[in-house]
């Protein structure tokens, strides 16, 4: 009779747990897209170009800074990482994981260098969770979405992405790009 009664308590626990959502959370990566960086004038790409269900918005995020972006998804789940995937660089690592903040060095065709970061940051316009935001040393413009992604624009005048600087638990992980090179293309996928 004991064995009953431990068992039937455990298996309504369980079930109830189970109704809830709490024994079937999602395991894979975030729902929130893939930002997208590529080269030319450094473009932001907010979700994959072959999976619209994703696409969010850019909005300003910081007292409406067009310095400072974040994804328009303000009932999303805070960021706890980054995946960072690397095409077209100079002895860069294919995929990391664990990844806290992307470091990108820009060099324009004239002019200084200049350091845009994508990076989680907490802020009560976002629920107080953590959120990917990118940041720029000046403006970044906004193109909404609609038959393509959302696209943030840094230097409309082009350039080209110089070095990524990935910050992890470890040591950072850093590589460079040819100068005037086409074919970069960094995919930052925040993670749960």
């Amino acid at each position: 009779m004991r064995k009953t009664l431990v068992i039937v308590p455990l298996a309504l626990a369980t079930s109830m747990a189970c109704r809830s959502g709490a024994g079937n959370r999602p395991t894979d990566n975030d729902d929130r897209p893939p930002i997208i960086v590529t080269n030319g004038s450094m473009h932001f790409d907010d979700g994959d170009p072959s999976d619209n269900s994703k696409w969010k918005d850019w909005v300003q995020a910081n007292g409406n800074s067009p310095k400072q972006w974040t994804q328009k998804y303000p009932t999303g789940p805070g960021v706890s990482s980054f995946t960072v995937t690397i095409a077209g660089g100079q002895n860069c690592p294919a995929s990391t994981t664990m990844v806290f903040a992307v470091a990108l060095e820009y060099t324009p065709k004239s002019g200084t260098k200049s350091l845009v970061t994508v990076q989680r940051v907490q802020w009560s316009g976002g629920g107080n969770k953590l959120e990917p935001w990118v940041t720029a040393p000046s403006d970044m413009t906004a193109t909404p979405g609609g038959s393509a992604p959302s696209r943030l624009v840094y230097d409309t005048a082009g350039g080209y992405i110089s070095n990524i600087t990935l910050t992890t638990s470890g040591s950072p992980i850093s590589c460079s790009f040819p100068a005037g090179s086409t074919d970069v293309k960094i995919t930052i996928q925040p993670v749960k």
